[in-house]
């Protein structure tokens, strides 16, 4: 009599092959092909103590057929219920906040009557910073001493994933964000980007690109910095995409510092094209070294752009492991240290 074994979870995950599988027919069963398997172990439903049970029946006295790989199946199935209650419930909390905001950034609106709206931008960055707060994120902000205050940026980032934006929120200084038309027609959302004065940008039409270019300009000579993605979209796949050139030809014409950022984890985070948000996850926002745009001028502007880019990948590999630390100066760098006298 063949062996009979129910499907519990315990049983199906201490379970394990016993033989090597052999040539067979497992076409009904795709995903088992993955492993090698040929013969699953067929179903057979019995009535026990007044209640129907499904078993797996043994075709064999001492072996159990592909019951690991049923358990990867069923446990996958068993835990992917917490990650979408969970994602329905974060994006449930950020519609509140944010239904919550917009009364507040319009009153908030109603009195700011400087002409770059700095306190509105700032309550709108706070929706940012609290809209993290309910996510599963752990942010670690690194090279805070590579930031001035004081001084205005042109801000470059890579693109990962829309966790990218509570994440830049962080920033201490005064922003406006260059993004595209279509947030900017959502509603609430594109509501308070309008009354932040953030600019939105028509990346179809050339012209409206430049009457955007123009107003960041504005916003630059007011003292005012502006952040850009200059990967114009968020990366399929974490790597860095190429660079358009608008943002750094604006810092030329402006002679406005670059202040590159790298933002690593956003991308399991929150993956593009999908609602469900990932395991508790830690993202990593390192603020390099400003660029200089002194002795640059509009027709290299290509070359400032990779050599930003370049910096930008390079640093996001040392955050990946994936490439080693540059080796440290013996001497500050301006500094000259002579041997001492025998």
């Amino acid at each position: 009599m063949p062996r009979v074994m129910p499907q519990t979870r315990d049983s199906l995950e201490n379970a394990r092959f016993v033989r090597a599988p052999q040539n067979g027919d497992c076409h009904q069963f795709p995903s088992l092909e993955l492993v090698g398997c040929t013969r699953f172990a067929p179903w057979e439903t019995v009535k026990r103590r007044g209640r129907r049970r499904r078993l797996v029946v043994d075709p064999s006295d001492n072996e159990l057929l592909l019951a690991a790989e049923s358990a990867r199946i069923w446990t996958a199935a068993y835990f992917e219920m917490p990650r979408l209650l969970r994602s329905a419930w974060i994006w449930a909390a950020t519609a509140a906040l944010i239904l919550l905001w917009v009364p507040l950034l319009g009153a908030i609106r109603l009195f700011d009557v400087e002409p770059r709206r700095l306190r509105t931008g700032r309550w709108f960055r706070r929706l940012g910073r609290v809209i993290a707060m309910v996510n599963p994120w752990r942010i670690h902000i690194s090279g805070a001493e590579n930031l001035d205050p004081n001084q205005v940026y042109v801000i470059v980032s890579n693109h990962q994933s829309l966790a990218d934006i509570p994440v830049l929120s962080h920033l201490k200084l005064d922003t406006k964000w260059l993004g595209k038309a279509e947030l900017f027609r959502m509603p609430a959302l594109g509501w308070m980007a309008r009354m932040a004065g953030d600019v939105p940008i028509q990346r179809s039409d050339r012209r409206k690109g430049a009457t955007a270019m123009l107003r960041c300009a504005r916003y630059l000579r007011q003292r005012c910095s502006v952040v850009f993605f200059p990967e114009g979209t968020r990366s399929p796949d974490g790597q860095v995409l190429p660079f358009n050139e608008g943002p750094f030809q604006l810092a030329i014409r402006e002679h406005i510092p670059i202040l590159p950022l790298v933002v690593e984890g956003s991308g399991a985070a929150l993956p593009r094209n999908s609602w469900i948000f990932g395991a508790t996850q830690d993202i990593r926002l390192r603020i390099l070294e400003p660029v200089s745009v002194d002795g640059w001028n509009i027709k290299q502007a290509p070359a400032l752009r990779d050599t930003v880019r370049q910096r930008i990948v390079d640093e996001l590999d040392r955050l990946r492991g994936t490439m080693p630390d540059p080796p440290a100066l013996l001497n500050p760098p301006g500094t000259c240290r002579t041997p001492a006298a025998p």
